[in-house]
């Protein structure tokens, strides 16, 4: 619901890898067209929300791997000014997290300061 209301808020020309178990809960959200359509005009944005599958690797390979990193970062401030910090449970449901943490060695502290 999260991403859903930030992409909502944003625009949905963000960038944003969801985890496998978030996609996977969009997946059967949708199916459920009716309700999924309303909670959608619900949303700051007012519209319905189309899902796009594109593993993060095939989006960097077409826009560059800095230029993704940053876009995947655009989303630190977007999330902790409207939610409050990452907790170590609420980061395992964001793939940008993981991948600061995993990949580029960040810490949750350094993430949350970053979104300030």
């Amino acid at each position: 619901m999260r991403f859903l209301y930030l992409t909502s808020k944003n625009g949905e020309g963000k960038f944003m890898p969801l985890t496998q178990e978030a996609d996977d809960v969009w997946h059967e959200l949708i199916l459920q067209t009716v309700f999924y359509a309303e909670l959608c005009e619900r949303l700051p944005g007012k519209k319905f929300l189309h899902h796009t599958s594109l593993p993060f690797k095939d989006y960097a390979s077409q826009n560059g791997i800095g230029n993704s990193i940053d876009e995947l970062a655009s989303w630190i401030p977007d999330y902790v000014q409207t939610f409050g910090n990452f907790t170590v449970e609420g980061a395992r449901c964001w793939s940008f997290c993981l991948y600061l943490m995993n990949e580029m060695g960040l810490d949750l502290e350094t993430i949350n300061a970053a979104g300030k």
